[in-house]
């Protein structure tokens, strides 16, 4: 698989519960090729380096301040979609994630699809926590989607869209899904349900 998986972790006071599933997070996709992850504090998620893993410090260190997850995740996204910009390689895929998701399986699987843009179905939208992006596209996206958010970059009709296959990527809290659901998936998203 020729794709980069990026992700942004950042520091939110008093909360331990964080670095935790940033932790997991990475480990999980230990098995999936290239990844780089931003974090806003300097400790690393692994003392000793592992191989295809890239552990980025930010330049700027804004710590969240107790906020509720919703503040955490548009901050997150903002970082994760400047962290873009600045670390992405030519790749054909490019997975912008959120860093409370944990892959289950490899992921070669979902990045087949002959689109430019692979998203996952959630609630009454679409899940911006993870997306793939075709690589020779990822600044129109990111241009796109910092004034039109993803349901907006998807109704556009500026991408060839496709959904990753149903029950692929899901979100934990989303009515309806079952245990079964999350032990079939191959990435979950413990961002709740999704509100847009």
């Amino acid at each position: 698989m020729d794709a980069q998986i990026l992700s942004v972790a950042l520091e939110v006071k008093a909360s331990r519960q964080w670095r935790a599933s940033w932790k997991l997070w990475a480990a999980s996709l230990l098995r999936d090729g290239e990844i780089a992850i931003g974090r806003s504090f300097p400790e690393a998620f692994f003392p000793v380096p592992r191989e295809g893993l890239g552990e980025v410090e930010l330049q700027t260190r804004a710590e969240i301040m107790g906020g509720g997850d919703s503040d955490l995740r548009v901050a997150g996204r903002a970082r994760l979609h400047q962290f873009a910009r600045e670390n992405s390689r030519p790749a054909s895929w490019v997975v912008l994630a959120d860093a409370d998701c944990l892959a289950l399986r490899n992921l070669d699987h979902l990045l087949i699809d002959e689109g430019e843009l692979l998203v996952a179905r959630s609630g009454i939208g679409y899940d911006p926590g993870f997306v793939a992006v075709s690589g020779e596209r990822l600044g129109e996206y990111l241009d796109m989607v910092e004034v039109l958010e993803l349901n907006g970059v998807v109704s556009s009709g500026k991408f060839a869209v496709a959904e990753f296959e149903r029950g692929e990527v899901l979100r934990a809290g989303d009515p309806g899904v079952t245990v079964e659901d999350l032990a079939n998936a191959a990435v979950m998203h413990f961002g709740g349900p999704s509100r847009r």
